[in-house]
């Protein structure tokens, strides 16, 4: 008994949960809406491109792949989601995508600086993108 409230209290200061559940709206067959707590929308990678802030993190990940995961988990770990485009590669447009910048392998990650442009480059593998990802956010003490 003497265990039960440290133990409640233990229980109630862990993380809350994430949700993961995607969420698609839509109206006469128009999808309006669509959440996924984890991929970034065709409409943000847009608006990412669009903006001058530079540059532009654009992941290339998939659900199935465990480096993808551990990459994402790393991602957000770190606080560094805002700052980067995960995209969702079993979306139809993201394969097309994909396959028009030449990306065979994944996760890979596109860091652009003028709105993806001439300037791309084409990092792959976790430990690659983590590196890079870490020498442009993260700053340094």
């Amino acid at each position: 008994m003497k265990w039960l409230i440290p133990l409640l209290f233990m229980l109630s200061c862990g993380p809350t949960p994430k949700r993961n559940a995607e969420i698609i709206t839509t109206y006469e067959g128009i999808v309006e809406h669509h959440a996924n707590p984890a991929y970034n929308t065709e409409t943000e990678l847009r608006n990412a491109l669009d903006d001058k802030v530079a540059p532009d993190f654009i992941v290339f990940s998939a659900g199935w792949c465990p480096s993808c995961r551990t990459l994402n988990d790393t991602i957000n770990g770190l606080g560094w989601r805002e700052e980067v485009i995960i995209l969702d590669l079993d979306q139809e447009w993201v394969r097309f995508l994909a396959k028009t910048v030449g990306i065979s392998n994944i996760p890979a990650m596109i860091l652009t600086y003028d709105g993806g442009g001439e300037k791309s480059e084409l990092i792959t593998g976790a430990g690659e993108i983590g590196k890079v990802l870490f020498e442009h956010i993260e700053v340094p003490p």
